[in-house]
């Protein structure tokens, strides 16, 4: 299919996700496709996969033609796979979704609701009934806290979810240096952009093993305050 005039673009970072492909696809299509027809695409940033992941989504582009891979050779990161995305996206309204299930495809319309009918420019997905642990929890409610008192995002509370729809202007000509795709949300309020949260009931993950770490909340730490000085130093403007 040519794409063309693409409205919408929902974009998928993948590692190691092979047992998630088919069952993710599947209800993207069936949600998407009665509200958007011909004028979307859904890519899938294959992330350095060293399981079946890539093979799985060649095989499924022949039966749909929305689907797009987009292959890095290596493992580069989440944050890569969403500047590569903010890249190769054509849509006027991009959808950033994680690609292990616990952010149910069935919640994009809500996201999509607030930014097409009600104005605003990003509608980002606030978690609830979360599946993922009281430590995770916590450090969330921390990091809700530090954005809000430092970022004035008043209001937010999940700025993490990594579950957002935003119009493309707000991303374009975006670095993303070291994690901070992690505040992404601050990075657009920077950028002027209007934005609203809904909630949806977050899954657990049936199948594949977590990318996150306590480790690696840890060390956020010294990553958030390198953030914080950039953001105060109008970096991402």
């Amino acid at each position: 299919m040519k794409k063309t005039n693409i409205t919408l673009s929902i974009c998928c970072p993948v590692h190691n996700e092979e047992g998630n492909l088919k069952e993710l696809i599947k209800r993207i299509q069936k949600t998407i496709n009665p509200l958007f027809k011909r004028d979307w695409e859904l890519l899938l940033i294959n992330d350095g996969s060293n399981d079946n992941s890539k093979k799985i989504i060649k095989k499924l582009q022949n039966k749909h033609s929305h689907l797009i891979l987009v292959n890095h050779k290596k493992n580069k990161g989440e944050a890569a796979a969403w500047a590569t995305a903010f890249k190769k996206a054509k849509g006027k309204i991009i959808v950033i979704l994680a690609a292990d299930l616990q952010s149910p495809p069935e919640e994009i319309p809500k996201l999509l609701d607030v930014v097409f009918k009600k104005g605003y420019d990003v509608g980002t997905g606030r978690r609830v009934q979360r599946k993922d642990g009281l430590f995770y929890w916590l450090a969330t409610r921390i990091l809700n806290l530090y954005t809000s008192l430092f970022f004035g995002l008043k209001g937010i509370r999940d700025v993490s979810s990594s579950f957002f729809a935003v119009k493309t202007n707000f991303i374009k000509n975006l670095q993303l240096l070291e994690n901070n795709h992690r505040y992404i949300l601050a990075i657009f309020k920077q950028r002027g952009a209007s934005i609203k949260e809904v909630p949806f009931k977050h899954c657990p993950r049936l199948w594949g093993k977590a990318h996150y770490s306590k480790f690696k909340s840890v060390t956020a730490i010294p990553e958030i305050f390198r953030f914080t000085v950039r953001y105060y130093q109008n970096t991402f403007k």
